[in-house]
């Protein structure tokens, strides 16, 4: 028997190039910042794979990348790694588009993108606060869960799942469009608080059976309007608990599109301002929908919430009227508002009864168009004895106006009467009295003999002399008279 044994030279060193590249591809490459500064730095950098480029390609497919640090990009950009991660604390800030087109992201930092953002495929999570000036897509099987806040100055397009989360805000600028199943839901069926919030500041879209869904801490506010395609089986559903509140109209025109609210006691739960129409073969609108005054007299929390939205349509919206402070011989008052349209002035009025009102003051609103909390102050320093019943009157630039909820103060106190100015210039006078006089009753001014100078009647709670002679310098009595009771004070003329 022959032995042979064969040796065979080692392969050449090209060969092995390619096995390289394709290790680093397979096995991925994972970067950790150290730095603040530009993504492209080397330096802000640690490659814990030990292989591959020194910072982390733009164009990204395999490995993990952690941001710990404030990274700024001036490239467009797509991560597809098995994670990318932003700490707390941490943000990306680029000047171009930014996309995520695989495996699991986690923001827990900030994301600030001057230009497009991009989801294609895997799963976001936003913890923290993403921002795009241009409009947001998702697509491709993906899923975007926002726990934090997504801030779209654009607009957004949902081929795939957007999900708020409670306790997670977006906000839309353009307009939203959803594409073919539920892929818009806003909330769980956990109860509220905390709440998922979204804002759409111009219109919904739902095409090729495009459906939205508000479950029970949801709240949607639509400023424009709601939408089909003509594509049949299109529905918005809010569930119980779930709010939502479109400023324009509700227009389906599809086969079997409906209007759903299931909500079953008040509030509403649905309101629309407009119309809500479903014109389609088989469609269908709930009759358990209310309009914005219903939605702010049955609902009023998520009326002043709507309301509070930066450029929300809503007019003047109060956030609150209320006695601050009673002392003795005055009644303060606070409110303050969430956003001013095209507001000119508060006049505030008060009643002894509650029905017949009078101003005692004016003072003008915040500015001719604000989106932030305005507080205001007044103090009545002349209340009456007894009941005071004060409301708010609010004019708009064009003097159309509207009144706020009544509040009341009691006033404890002697009857009392005041004079102003004192000292006077013995020309004019007024007296004013803290309770509402008899049917009989008289005010009169004598100097210090007892002779009468001036005399009236009183018939409401103010009286003014108005002297055809001026008094001569000096010391005078004002004293009012009526059954059963007197009262006098002193008043000063200077000359």
């Amino acid at each position: 028997m022959k032995l042979t044994i064969k040796f065979f030279r080692p392969l050449n060193k090209i060969f092995w190039l390619p096995l390289l590249i394709l290790a680093q591809v397979s096995f991925g490459q994972n970067y950790t910042s150290t730095n603040s500064g530009p993504w492209t730095t080397a330096a802000n950098w640690n490659n814990t794979s030990g292989w591959g480029g020194a910072t982390p390609p733009l164009t990204y497919t395999s490995g993990t990348i952690n941001v710990n640090h404030n990274m700024t990009l001036a490239s467009a950009a797509s991560f597809g790694g098995t994670g990318f991660n932003v700490a707390s604390g941490a943000s990306i800030t680029t000047s171009a588009n930014f996309t995520f087109s695989n495996g699991t992201a986690n923001v827990n930092g900030n994301i600030s993108v001057s230009g497009n953002f991009t989801v294609s495929n895997g799963t976001t999570n936003i913890y923290g606060t993403v921002s795009t000036t241009g409009n947001f897509a998702v697509s491709g099987g993906a899923t975007v869960n926002v726990y934090g806040t997504l801030i779209i100055a654009g607009n957004a397009s949902l081929n795939a799942n957007l999900r708020v989360h409670p306790g997670g805000k977006v906000i839309v600028e353009g307009s939203v469009t959803v594409v073919s199943s539920t892929y818009l839901t806003i909330g769980t069926a956990v109860a509220p608080p905390p709440y998922a919030d979204m804002i759409i500041h111009q219109n919904l879209v739902q095409q090729s059976s495009g459906d939205v869904t508000i479950n029970r801490n949801g709240r949607l506010a639509v400023f424009g309007n709601v939408t089909d395609s003509g594509g049949g089986g299109t529905f918005i559903q809010v569930n119980n608990g779930g709010q939502a509140y479109v400023h324009g109209n509700i227009t389906y025109s599809g086969g079997g599109s409906s209007i759903q609210n299931n909500n079953t006691t008040n509030p509403y739960g649905l309101y629309v301002n407009g119309t809500a129409t479903s014109s389609g073969g088989g469609g269908s609108v709930t009759a358990n929908m209310g309009d914005q005054q219903t939605m702010k007299n049955t609902n009023p929390d998520f009326f002043t919430w709507v309301a509070s939205q930066p450029n929300s349509p809503m007019p003047v919206t109060l956030l609150y009227f209320q006695i601050e402070k009673i002392d003795k011989g005055s009644v303060q008052l606070a409110w303050a508002t969430t956003m001013e349209q095209d507001f000119n002035y508060f006049e505030i009025e008060r009643s002894t009864n509650g029905m017949d009102f009078i101003s005692i003051g004016k003072m003008a609103g915040a500015g001719y168009n604000t989106e932030t909390i305005q507080p205001y102050g007044f103090t009545d320093s002349n209340p009456v004895m007894g009941s005071n019943y004060y409301r708010l009157k609010a004019v708009d630039l064009d003097g159309s106006f509207e009144y706020f909820n009544i509040v009341f103060a009691q006033i404890k106190t002697d009857k009392q009467l005041s004079i102003y100015p004192n000292p006077s210039d013995g020309d004019r006078v007024v007296i004013q009295l803290n309770f509402e006089p008899l049917q009989i009753a008289k005010i009169q001014v004598s100097d210090l003999t007892g002779a009468v100078v001036a005399e009236a009647m009183v018939t409401g709670m103010e009286v003014e002399f108005e002297f055809s002679n001026q008094l001569k310098p000096g010391i005078y009595m004002v004293s009012y008279y009526s059954l059963g009771f007197k009262h006098t004070e002193r008043m000063l003329v200077r000359n």
